[in-house]
């Protein structure tokens, strides 16, 4: 008969044979579960300009839109100085964008970039604090048409000086999606596109 230090001995000896036995087989399985021909890609892999896990087509696919700036009238010191923003969709389709951040919604932040003899003019116009967006918050583009807004420069740059100035669109289109039952959409999963808007000299004169 086997003594109990013996009993213990054998018992222990049989999990670590056990216990190797498992381990081996898990081994064997994880490699033969990987192709050794792929290669296993992590998002700090990727280039800036990749589609990302769980992006959407929609980034690949921006809506072909173009922006124009242009003064309504002459633009006299000490007297409102409008400029006219408008979007135009020339995609097959209807876009909703995102008017944050755009003269589509006035001017609540320092969306232009205004310069006289090379010296950037000071934003002097209201700064909104942002929340999530409402439907309201967005603008309908049917293909082919446009969209557009007026804003008085002279309330948020002082332009009081006589002479010319640089102006350009400093800002980005904050979100835009093809599909109105989107709308609104939350913050976390807003795409962004820039636009190219032309430049424009602003000559302002005396009264």
């Amino acid at each position: 008969m086997f003594q109990p230090s013996q009993r213990r001995s054998g018992l222990l000896a049989l999990v670590r044979s056990m216990t190797r036995l498992a381990w081996l087989l898990a081994v064997v399985l994880g490699c033969g579960s990987r192709d050794p021909g792929m290669e296993q890609t992590s998002p700090a892999d990727l280039e800036a300009g990749d589609m990302h896990p769980g992006e959407t087509e929609d980034r690949a696919q921006a809506p072909e839109l173009s922006c124009r700036l242009a003064l309504v009238g002459p633009a006299v010191a000490g007297e409102p100085i409008l400029l006219r923003f408008e979007l135009t969709n020339s995609s097959d389709r209807t876009v909703h964008v995102l008017k944050w951040y755009t003269p589509l919604e006035g001017l609540r932040g320092n969306l232009f970039r205004v310069t006289r003899d090379g010296k950037e003019l000071d934003y002097r116009g209201p700064m909104v604090k942002r929340g999530q967006p409402q439907l309201g918050d967005y603008a309908a583009i049917p293909s082919g048409e446009s969209v557009s807004a007026e804003v008085d420069l002279a309330r948020a740059y002082d332009l009081s000086a006589p002479g010319e100035y640089q102006l350009a669109f400093r800002s980005r289109l904050r979100d835009f999606t093809w599909d109105e039952k989107e709308l609104p959409k939350p913050v976390d999963t807003h795409v962004g596109l820039d636009l190219a808007c032309n430049a424009i000299a602003l000559q302002v004169v005396r009264r």
